[in-house]
């Protein structure tokens, strides 16, 4: 607090009550709910030294509540980032890049939905968590990401009008960034129907939604819907379509379909057959100096995830001895450990996921002119200039000025992956992420049985060299994985969409894209 400023009688009131419970040790029912007022009255006061010491006092309460009210508390903390990020809000950074409050209040929304004690906060609770973070992401350019968060919310709460209302919004801010024309109109028609259903729900019946909200959903659908009946875009059943000629192929097209894993908006949208095929491409774009570069750079891009997403699928679902381990002698030393072909498919799957990141950063280099000599080219570090001295990296000038959503939302994701030389994550578990990498590329990664963790082994059974993980959590960041490795391709070629209309409006003779076809899948032996 600043030097002989006295806080406002109501926020002065909720601090002591605070540290009455710190001093006392209240009930943790009792210390989450003054915390969250605390906070909350002092964002309505827009005060940003209370905010300030409201979040280490939850930086005290955290350790004394059980495991609900700790996930509580987290997410009392991401509201408070939140407050300082408006409160510091001007008009000259709105659409900044850098918003370090907001990648904190992504950081403690994440840690909270990932708590241990997450899965028993009241329903309602978990309902804004992740409509919060689904609206944070958003707020990032992270559209793609944004959707599976506020579909979640609903999952929990199906009333939710804010969840309806944002899944709406996001939708139809999906749907400008398309270049395909036929999938734009699909997503502001599911856009305008999400709107309509936060608009039927009105004020507060779920407890939530208010009338700022309400009208802005408004002017969004009326927008979507003067939209739609001027281009005369009727609402239409889609059509059914095989997913495959064999067993296994439906299976694994189901499987993907489920996941969200197809490169294709559509499969964002539904899960429907339709949307069963990996129809992303780059723009058309001029062809310049790079030729057909970019096009054979994404499709080794395309490749890769398709081979970690079959290898995942592959690794997960295979319980039957796989050929290949037939007569592969290995030591039985009864460490709960698991080998089998599966188990290295994930781990192939894994690795492949990841460096993808890494190949990405490179397209963007050479795509945007970054000049980053190609031993300097990284997913994290391409984004900032250098750092000099004590000074923390800013974001290049070029790429903070460009105005492109989904450029910006390859920048935000990039924040999910861990770097020594930047620490601003907005993943809890990015750290242990990339420490996993850098066992399965150069040391021992034993995957065990859960059993395992209710084990102390003995000398001679410590295994000094292995890093274990249970199957199960290794399936798990594989997943996320692959999924943060297709929202990066979506954004990578919807980003580069955006310049490719800027310079088509700026060009002043004739310009012919390439004409490519479609690779044919005759060739694919």
């Amino acid at each position: 607090m600043t030097p002989g400023q006295e806080d406002p009688p109501d926020l002065a009131a909720l601090r002591q009550a605070v540290i009455q419970h710190l001093t006392t040790a209240g009930g943790p029912e009792e210390i989450y709910g003054d915390i969250a007022q605390l906070i909350d009255a002092a964002s309505d006061e827009g005060d940003e030294a209370a905010v300030l010491d409201a979040l280490d006092l939850a930086g005290q309460i955290e350790p004394l509540c059980d495991d609900v009210h700790a996930s509580l508390v987290r997410y009392a903390r991401s509201n408070a980032w939140d407050a300082l990020r408006h409160i510091r809000r001007t008009p000259q950074n709105v659409w900044s890049w850098s918003q370090p409050e907001l990648v904190q209040q992504i950081y403690w929304l994440r840690s909270c939905v990932q708590h241990p004690g997450h899965a028993q906060v009241p329903k309602h609770y978990r309902a804004q968590m992740r409509c919060n973070l689904g609206n944070a992401l958003s707020g990032a350019g992270r559209f793609v990401d944004a959707l599976a968060e506020w579909r979640m919310a609903l999952n929990e709460q199906p009333n939710l009008g804010m969840a309806h209302g944002n899944l709406g919004e996001g939708l139809v801010t999906y749907a400008k960034a398309l270049y395909d024309g036929g999938h734009a109109v699909l997503f502001l028609q599911h856009g305008r129907r999400a709107l309509r259903t936060a608009l039927e729900g009105g004020i507060g019946r779920d407890g939530a939604t208010y009338l700022d909200a309400l009208n802005h959903f408004a002017s969004i659908w009326h927008l979507v819907d003067e939209k739609l009946r001027a281009m005369g875009a009727e609402e239409y059943e889609l059509g059914q379509f095989s997913l495959g000629r064999s067993k296994r192929e439906r299976n694994y097209r189901r499987w993907v379909l489920d996941h969200r894993l197809f490169l294709n908006p559509l499969n964002d949208l539904l899960t429907e057959s339709v949307a069963a095929q990996d129809v992303l491409m780059l723009p058309s774009h001029q062809v310049g100096p790079a030729g057909i570069t970019f096009l054979a750079f994404y499709n080794q891009l395309k490749q890769e995830y398709a081979f970690a997403r079959w290898n995942l699928f592959e690794g997960t679902g295979h319980h039957s001895l796989h050929p290949a381990d037939r007569r592969l002698s290995l030591a039985f030393n009864a460490d709960y450990a698991q080998y089998s072909m599966a188990v290295e498919q994930v781990k192939i799957a894994y690795r492949c996921a990841y460096s993808l990141f890494d190949k990405i950063a490179y397209f963007v280099n050479d795509y945007w002119k970054l000049g980053i000599p190609e031993r300097g080219v990284s997913f994290r570090s391409i984004w900032v200039e250098p750092a000099k001295g004590k000074a923390p990296p800013q974001v290049r000038a070029v790429l903070e000025a460009s105005e492109n959503l989904p450029q910006r939302g390859l920048f935000w994701l990039s924040k999910d992956l861990f770097d020594p030389e930047l620490k601003d994550v907005a993943q809890p578990e990015a750290r242990d992420l990339d420490a996993l990498r850098n066992h399965l590329e150069h040391k021992n990664v034993k995957v065990v049985d859960a059993m395992a963790l209710y084990s102390a082994p003995q000398e001679p059974f410590v295994d000094r060299l292995a890093h274990q993980i249970v199957r199960e959590d290794l399936e798990g960041k594989t997943l996320r994985l692959l999924q943060l490795a297709r929202a990066a391709l979506i954004y990578l070629s919807l980003a580069m969409e955006v310049e490719e209309r800027r310079a088509s409006a700026a060009a002043t003779g004739l310009v012919m894209p390439l004409a490519v076809d479609v690779y044919p899948e005759s060739l694919k032996r």
